[in-house]
């Protein structure tokens, strides 16, 4: 059972990992898109 086991939650680990490095990605896009929204209304006010 053990040696089922471990290969099994050695995945779910990476799939964490991989899940968490693409939630940073999808956090960095969406405050380069709010960053670049506040400049284009700073433009456009000035």
């Amino acid at each position: 059972m053990n040696k089922r086991l471990n290969p099994s939650s050695a995945i779910l680990k990476t799939a964490m990992n991989g899940c968490d490095k693409s939630l940073i990605m999808i956090k960095r896009l969406i405050r380069g898109v709010y960053a670049f929204i506040k400049i284009l209304k700073s433009v456009k006010a000035s």
